[in-house]
């Protein structure tokens, strides 16, 4: 068993992905970082003066 901590590479993210083997990882982890990566997005948007 392989085990992934997201917060290795983004900060203040708890979540932690299991799988059978290294190439079984990823395939959890492609799940959850376009949401988490999403959220981050927004809270960087601000407003431009047009």
């Amino acid at each position: 068993m392989k085990s992934f901590w997201c917060g290795a590479v983004i900060a203040d993210c708890d979540a932690r992905f299991i799988g059978r083997d290294e190439n079984d990882v990823p395939r959890h982890v492609a799940d959850h970082l376009p949401a988490v990566t999403v959220d981050r997005v927004h809270r960087w948007i601000s407003d431009v003066s047009e």
